[in-house]
């Protein structure tokens, strides 16, 4: 019980690693592109400019962008974890990107026609005042968008339950660790097991736990536990509490 059960292998860590770092430069240069495109194309005035920077500021932080990117790393980390994984690959690719994309649309792309919707009149004219009034509802417009994503998240994670406890905990290793450490970490609006308050935690611990939690089934997270926190295990088992 003392090793790490849900350590993956050396390959996986690899493989997750190759194709995770090429995504990682080309969605940064891409998205860096379009954002000098806009801040510095000649009929963007210095208003429009301004509220450009101010509303990728917004979006990257306050909107579930973040946590999109975590859900990709670990979805890329996925189909390297096993012989079983991989094959589940091919039927989660029947439906996934469906129940997910309408979650991601619903906090990403709608919150993000909602702002330029409200700072664009018709036929593309704008004013200053506009801007400066949308700019003021930005942040608010992608808060809301991130809590309404975690309250849709248990829902349309239910859709994956069937999958193996060492197969999508050991999804969560290598990449997956530190987008969490360094990225998704930051205002963390998503659910945590009861559980955690007595697990000592750090960054690998609190994402797996999350993740057990979430994207797991009961009977899943239950193997999770009797290899990760065998005691906390032991000891639901033992006051009767429903198995996690």
């Amino acid at each position: 019980m003392n090793a790490d059960h849900f350590q993956s292998h050396t390959l996986s860590l690899v493989l997750a690693w190759i194709v995770f770092v090429p995504g990682l430069i080309g969605a940064a240069l891409k998205g860096l592109n379009l954002v000098f495109n806009e801040i510095f194309n000649e009929e963007n005035t210095g208003v429009s400019r301004w509220f450009t920077l101010w509303f990728v500021a917004c979006f990257v932080v306050l909107s579930p962008l973040r946590y999109i990117l975590l859900q990709l790393t670990i979805a890329m980390a996925f189909p390297f974890q096993s012989v079983r994984a991989f094959l589940s690959t091919f039927l989660l690719a029947l439906y996934v990107p469906i129940v997910f994309g309408l979650m991601h649309a619903l906090g990403v792309a709608l919150p993000c026609y909602a702002v330029f919707r409200m700072a664009i009149e018709k036929h593309g004219r704008t004013n200053w005042r506009r801007i400066w009034n949308t700019a003021v509802v930005t942040p608010f417009v992608f808060l809301a968008a991130t809590y309404v994503f975690a309250s849709l998240l248990p829902i349309a994670a239910k859709s994956v339950h069937w999958l193996d406890a060492d197969d999508v905990i050991r999804a969560t290793n290598g990449p997956a660790c530190l987008v969490y450490r360094y990225v998704s970490t930051w205002a963390q609006v998503y659910e945590m097991p009861s559980y955690a308050e007595r697990v000592k935690q750090d960054d690998k611990a609190a994402l797996r736990m999350h993740v057990a939690t979430v994207y797991l089934s009961g009977r899943q997270e239950g193997k999770f536990l009797y290899f990760a926190y065998p005691d906390i295990y032991n000891s639901i088992l033992r006051t009767g509490a429903p198995k996690p």
